[in-house]
């Protein structure tokens, strides 16, 4: 920040402090709120903001045409969200011996003007005061549904182009506080954040260029905090990223991650579940479930950067400067307990009667994960050299569907799980699981191989079944399984003991398929944020 901008600077926030500076009455005092980038001063019924002369390589305010195209930018964006709150840009000069609101020959600064919003309506205030409930969560919901719907997709941005963004994002936060390392932040914590989250980018490449390519990659807000949402008569929310286009279009999930890391922060990790649920009931955006967790970690490790960053400004020494390096520290800890959530693969057993649902919804999860599908009715068929849509008219328990031949074909199964999960990529299994045995030896491949277990046992009615058994005889399909073979198959089926749950998920399949995949997944996603 040039020497001379400093100054001024200081002088005007100086000036801004008195209530004689505004056209307009003034609540006394007036009262000035500083973040890393922008000096606030809120009078009672109005709001003035003035961006800081700094160049942060990812926002650069350094002169006084880019403050004043980015308080235009500001006010623009953030309509999108908020009304009749944003009223316009303000002049500051320089005149007669002193500073005030006015167009002249000497403007030395700008400010936006915004109405000011009362305090205790903020959804931060709300919270801390727990007044915070589930239908504040869905209206919320809703509200940002509509807003990403409607944002704008990027067109000239390739889904690689999109990765590469959050790519450099990620590696900028790193680099930036490098020079923090064991002055505040701890170096283990910091490598295993580090590591993890460019792992992450690398293994689940795929998972992210199909987020962008399928239109999840919009105009966000960039900046999406409790502090920034107030439920009034309508929810207004405020103060999005306006400098950095980078910041700006990304994945919807970096937006609602950094809310429901926020709700984490203030201890409410019900409520951040709870958003994640009421977004997704909206959006029908199944896939936000595999990468929020990394987006949470990757705001949480943002704000750790913005409080290193304003701790430089003040005395470490000082109570601010203590308060800052306590902040920093807090949301550290949350980035990293966030790695051990989307770190490890996952390892999904979906089990049940033949015509329960199961493989559908196994096809659904691998392509919300992009993971890998092993169905044990293909592996029988290629271990005895038969094409996987070959059907095959064997009586129950013999020929491939032999005692023997099960256990070959469930051991098979394993050990390519084994394989996939071993290199970091998430395995869905598909299969009967008819025996306890063998939903053991699944929970047990994961424990081995460090992967998180969901077990998901798919049901419909008897009648549903036999419907879907009888359908089968008219198409092709790479189940053997038919009417003729139902009863013994069920009589076979040993009962999961719900009395002893482990990560256990049970859903009913006959409903409407959009339905019961959001079910499984809203399940799934609360057994793993509580385990």
């Amino acid at each position: 920040m040039p020497a001379h901008d400093s100054q001024r600077q200081a002088e005007i926030a100086q000036a801004m402090m008195s209530p004689q500076f505004y056209p307009h009455a003034v609540t006394e005092p007036v009262q000035k709120c500083e973040t890393h980038i922008s000096k606030v001063f809120l009078t009672g019924n109005y709001v003035y903001k003035i961006k800081k002369p700094l160049d942060l390589g990812f926002l650069n305010f350094s002169s006084l045409a880019k403050r004043h195209l980015y308080c235009h930018q500001e006010i623009m964006l953030n309509r999108r969200l908020s009304n009749d709150i944003y009223l316009g840009v303000v002049p500051i000069s320089y005149q007669q011996g002193k500073y005030c609101i006015a167009f002249s020959d000497h403007i030395v600064e700008y400010a936006v003007k915004m109405r000011q919003l009362p305090d205790g309506r903020s959804m931060r205030t709300l919270l801390r005061s727990h007044k915070i409930k589930a239908t504040h969560l869905k209206k919320l919901a809703r509200r940002l549904c509509s807003f990403y719907g409607n944002a704008a997709v990027p067109k000239k941005l390739t889904p690689q182009q999109s990765w590469q963004s959050i790519w450099f994002n990620c590696d900028e936060n790193f680099r930036q506080t490098t020079a923090f390392i064991n002055d505040i932040l701890d170096a283990a914590h910091y490598e295993t954040i580090k590591e993890s989250s460019m792992s992450f980018l690398e293994q689940e490449r795929d998972l992210f260029f199909r987020r962008a390519a399928t239109g999840n990659v919009r105009d966000c807000h960039g900046d999406l905090r409790s502090e920034h949402i107030y439920f009034l008569d309508d929810i207004q929310i405020i103060d999005c990223v306006e400098f950095n286009e980078r910041l700006i279009f990304g994945d919807v999930g970096m937006d609602l991650g950094f809310l429901a890391m926020d709700l984490d922060k203030e201890g409410r990790p019900d409520l951040a579940i709870e958003l994640v649920h009421q977004y997704v009931d909206c959006s029908n955006d199944c896939g936000v479930y595999a990468v929020i967790d990394f987006y949470k970690c990757y705001r949480a490790f943002v704000r750790t950067k913005v409080n290193c960053l304003r701790q430089q400004e003040v005395a470490m020494t000082s109570a601010k400067g203590r308060r800052l390096r306590n902040e920093a520290l807090a949301y550290m800890a949350l980035a990293h307990g966030y790695t051990k959530l989307f770190s490890q693969p996952m390892l999904w057993m979906l089990c049940g009667l033949p015509a329960s649902g199961k493989s559908k919804k196994a096809l659904a999860i691998r392509n919300i994960y992009d993971g890998v599908l092993l169905r044990s009715d293909a592996i029988r068929k290629q271990l005895h050299g038969i094409d996987p849509h070959t059907e095959r008219s064997e009586k129950f328990g013999e020929g491939i569907y032999s005692k023997q031949s099960s256990e070959s074909t469930y051991r098979q199964m394993f050990g390519l799980a084994r394989k996939e999960l071993q290199s970091g990529r998430t395995v869905i299994l598909d299969a009967t699981f008819s025996t306890s045995k063998q939903r053991k030896e699944a929970l047990r491949t994961a424990q081995e191989t460090g992967s998180r277990f969901i077990m998901v046992e798919c049901l419909a009615s008897d009648t549903t079944i036999r419907r879907r058994l009888a359908q089968r005889a008219t198409k092709k399909n790479i189940s053997d399984a038919r009417l003729q073979h139902f009863e013994q198959i069920k009589s076979r089926f040993q009962p999961i003991d719900a009395r002893k749950p482990h990560r256990h998920i049970q859903v009913n399949t006959e409903g409407a398929p959009e339905e019961t995949l959001r079910f499984t997944m809203a399940q799934a996603y609360q057994l793993i944020q509580q385990s």
